[in-house]
């Protein structure tokens, strides 16, 4: 991704002018380190929002007043516990983290953020903080949504939650080398817990759980099924998806 609109590449000086735009909005990009099954590395959910960003930015006009601020590489992961590779956060860490990095760009300047999270188990704590924000700055902020519609089979949809299909497939297009194709393996929450009305993701009623809980490798879902084709389709239409929220957003 280039540096030309990252933050951290900036001097002070282009970051008071940048934030003397009423207009300018900064993206703060939330991940996590955390293990993705056998044939992923642990990097995945960070790697994913640095590949997101570099295509949005590729669609903005060159006078869009977007900036990228430093991420936040490291999330609220505990649900992650027990296999190697995992760096977790608490939910007061993560919390602070964002709330102090926001509170900051606001004594920069900066009036207007938008969250990109590529990790579920960012999304409770980031709601909640961005309503305390709003509450307790002059802050506008919003989180973007970055899953589109995809061809996925109706189980893969509803559980491949982690290293499935999906995320591998991204992967495969824009790190193929970073993935262990021989490794990809499938495991189904369903398999250990019936759907219904109550189950650990997408029902009615959810319960607290781990990712041991439900499979002995890490993934949930089918990575087998995994292609670069779709990963590439997948990358544009998040993207695009993106570009959209943000051109609504400017």
């Amino acid at each position: 991704m280039s540096l030309e609109r990252q933050l951290l590449s900036m001097t002070p000086v282009q970051i008071a002018d940048a934030a003397r735009d009423p207009k300018s909005l900064v993206l703060l990009p939330t991940g996590a380190i955390e293990q993705h099954g056998p044939h992923l590395p642990i990097g995945v959910d960070s790697l994913l929002g640095h590949a997101f960003l570099k295509r949005v930015l590729t669609r903005l006009d060159n006078n869009d007043p977007v900036w990228i601020a430093p991420p936040i590489l490291v999330g609220k992961s505990n649900e992650h516990d027990g296999f190697p590779g995992t760096l977790s956060i608490s939910a007061e860490s993560l919390r602070d983290q964002m709330l102090g990095t926001v509170q900051q760009l606001e004594q920069w300047g900066f009036r207007r953020i938008a969250v990109l999270n590529t990790h579920g188990g960012n999304s409770p704590v980031l709601r909640t903080t961005a309503l305390e924000i709003a509450q307790t700055t002059t802050v506008e902020i919003g989180i973007l949504s970055s899953h589109p519609a995809t061809e996925l089979s109706e189980r893969e949809e509803r559980f491949g939650i982690h290293a499935g299909q999906y995320e591998t497939s991204l992967m495969l297009a824009i790190h193929p080398e970073l993935v262990d194709r021989k490794k990809a393996d499938c495991h189904w929450i369903d398999e250990r817990f019936p759907a219904g009305l109550i189950a650990p993701e997408n029902a009615p009623a959810t319960f607290a759980w781990k990712t041991a809980d439900f499979t002995p490798s890490g993934t949930l879902g089918d990575a087998t099924q995994a292609s670069a084709k779709d990963g590439e389709a997948w990358h544009n239409a998040v993207a695009d998806m993106l570009h959209r929220q943000i051109q609504t957003l400017l």
